[in-house]
């Protein structure tokens, strides 16, 4: 393009007819030069395409030869099987679906369904949903009726074969009514006859006149001789005494080999009126969801010298509303590790007072409702343990102050949690509450922390071991606060080798964000050298937003399991 013709290019206006044969006149060559130019590009594709062609050839060729010399294919049955049962869910017991492990496995080739055949291992748990069964005549014509009808026969074909491909392994069932206490006979029989081989067992929600209930009350502990797991959920507030007294001396609680008992929701629990079975003593996990008065609290945990775990609700509507106190004397749990009681905060300081857990690891002193109460009974507890790592708190009802009192008597304290997390709560007992106003005096002193020891005092930075702090509904402290909290916790470590960096912070804003402090946190962190990890969500107080979230529910999925869901046995 000549100069004198490029301002055309910049405007829409028309060149003249001598101006215009110039032009065309200067497409010629070029014109000539670009059909060389493709005539070369086509010869060099055609060569391009041959040598991409014989390219692929040879490397189909070492794809087969990798294929027949995978690693895979040296080994042996036993390691695959192994390998195989690692496969299945974790979180729950396997469903009867080809989607996923161990049914998916029999799709891949002969030679896994074999083995996936084959390996009783992989098919000793199993999750059954226990559909209703349709008895009126009237619909028995409609064609979705009969497809059901269809379905729970073919559900029992397979949880049939899927039993007999457990050979005689120990079982850990799930079982989850669906549509109705009424449910498919012969599936019901199938299930109950394996009854001697249930190591684990899992029965969902349900009324009590059911006829699974039934089914479930009238083994013995001699049908369950291998039975060490045992969790139930029930409906809230419809058992009468009778029903909790044949629960109670049912096999299902009373198997001489029970070692982990998980209670949900059923109605308060205010005695054993035969007395707390025998073989509660080897118990090495207990979950009572259910409310428990004082007493028979008190005699669980004095009794189960065995524990390991142990989650108490307690009733706060008898015990110490009764003017019921606990005289008996302290009670020694050795092997007690991780401790939950919930409920009424008084009626809790109580038990703590009784209990002596030298090995107490995690403690979860939450309560479900507000009161005055000081909490002498959790500091008395506190004093008398020296590794305690894990506290969960219940900020309504310990002031400020006294969540401030507990730093002092739990130094070795590592991850620290106040409030409760929404996808943990459970039922009633984890109910979210507002915090109480004095969180702010709380975080206030906890930034407000001093670096300066002297050889003959104690640190007195709170907390001087913490390396993880949670919580969860805080509206009151501001962005600010937690910053400098923060801020004040990396100086302090960087400063004093007494105390330990900050490796995690996680906190629930029940407010929308004030600013976003989160880049100024992680660069003083690394400014010190210190791997720090910030999550930080709040509430944008838009509900209908929240309902129609894709996310909305997602924590809720496959939960079908009633034990504390942050230490699960």
């Amino acid at each position: 393009m000549l100069p004198h013709f490029s301002h055309y290019l910049h405007s829409n206006q028309a060149p003249s007819e001598r101006e215009a044969r110039e032009i065309k006149a200067l497409r010629v060559n070029p014109s000539e030069e670009i059909s060389v130019i493709d005539v070369e590009i086509e010869r060099i594709e055609s060569v391009l395409d041959s040598l991409k062609q014989k390219r692929a050839n040879i490397q189909k060729s070492i794809d087969d030869c990798n294929t027949i010399l995978a690693p895979v294919r040296s080994l042996s049955t036993d390691v695959l099987g192994v390998i195989f049962t690692y496969c299945l869910a974790t979180h729950r017991n396997p469903i009867m679906d080809s989607s996923e492990a161990p049914i998916l496995l029999t799709q891949i080739c002969r030679d896994w369904r074999s083995i996936a055949l084959s390996t009783p291992r992989l098919w000793t748990r199993i999750y059954i949903p226990l559909l209703q069964s349709v008895k009126e005549y009237q619909f028995e014509t409609l064609p979705s009726i009969q497809n059901k009808g269809c379905r729970l026969d073919a559900g029992y074909e397979e949880m049939q074969r899927w039993l007999r491909l457990s050979g005689a392994c120990p079982l850990s069932i799930t079982m989850v009514p669906n549509g109705g206490p009424v449910s498919h006979q012969p599936l019901l029989d199938a299930i109950v006859q394996s009854s001697r081989r249930w190591q684990q067992f899992e029965l969902g929600y349900l009324p009590p006149d059911s006829d699974v209930s039934k089914r479930i009350l009238d083994l013995s502990a001699d049908d369950l001789c291998m039975l060490r797991e045992v969790r139930l959920h029930s409906t809230a507030n419809q058992e009468t005494d009778d029903d909790l007294e044949l629960w109670h001396q049912s096999g299902i609680l009373t198997a001489q080999s029970l070692r982990g008992i998980s209670i949900g929701d059923m109605r308060p629990i205010g005695v054993f009126p035969t007395g707390i079975p025998p073989n509660w003593k080897n118990l090495n996990h207990l979950f009572i969801h259910s409310l428990v008065v004082l007493q028979l609290a008190n005699q669980m945990l004095s009794y189960c010298c065995n524990l390991v775990t142990c989650l108490l609700s307690i009733d706060w509507d008898t015990g110490v509303a009764a003017n019921v106190s606990i005289t008996a004397s302290s009670f020694l749990l050795p092997h007690l590790k991780f401790l939950s009681l919930q409920g009424d905060p008084t009626s809790c300081s109580q038990l703590f007072g009784n209990i002596e857990a030298p090995s107490l690891r995690t403690l979860d002193c939450r309560g479900d409702f507000p009161s005055g109460n000081t909490g002498s009974g959790l500091f008395d507890f506190l004093q008398k343990i020296d590794s305690l790592e894990t506290l969960v708190m219940d900020y309504h009802n310990l002031t400020g102050d006294n969540i401030l009192r507990c730093c002092t008597l739990a130094p070795s304290l590592t991850h620290l949690v106040l409030g409760q997390s929404p996808k943990h709560q459970y039922s009633r007992s984890f109910a979210l509450h507002h915090p109480h106003p004095e969180q702010v005096k709380l975080m206030t002193a906890l930034y407000k922390v001093k670096h300066h020891y002297s050889s003959d005092s104690a640190p007195t930075v709170p907390f001087p071991s913490l390396e993880v702090f949670e919580a969860y509904g805080i509206p009151s402290v501001t962005d600010a606060i937690l910053l400098e909290f923060i801020m004040a916790r990396i100086d302090a470590a960087r400063s004093n080798d007494a105390v330990s960096n900050l490796r995690k912070v996680l906190i629930q804003f029940s407010r929308p964000r004030q600013t976003d402090i989160i880049p100024e946190a992680l660069a003083c962190a690394e400014a010190a050298g210190v791997g720090l990890q910030v999550e930080l969500t709040y509430d944008t107080g838009n509900e209908l937003e929240k309902a129609w979230s894709p996310s909305s529910g997602l924590s809720l999925v496959d939960d079908t399991s009633w034990t504390y869901p942050l230490y699960d046995f």
